[in-house]
C-alpha cells in the first residue's frame, strides 16, 4: 500500500487562491492529483 500527501497552501500573497485557478478547464491542485493517479504508485 501506498499514501500521498499533497499540500496546498491556501495563502498565497502573489495570487489568492491559486491552487483553484483553472488552467486548461482543471484548477492547479487538479494537475498535481492527476499526475499522482497517472503515475500509478498510490
Amino acid at each position: 500500500h501506498a499514501a500521498a500527501l499533497v499540500l496546498a497552501r491556501g495563502g498565497s500573497k502573489g495570487i489568492p487562491l491559486k491552487n483553484i485557478k483553472m488552467l486548461a478547464g482543471v484548477p492547479l491542485i487538479g494537475w498535481v492529483l492527476r499526475a499522482a493517479v497517472d503515475s500509478r504508485l498510490f
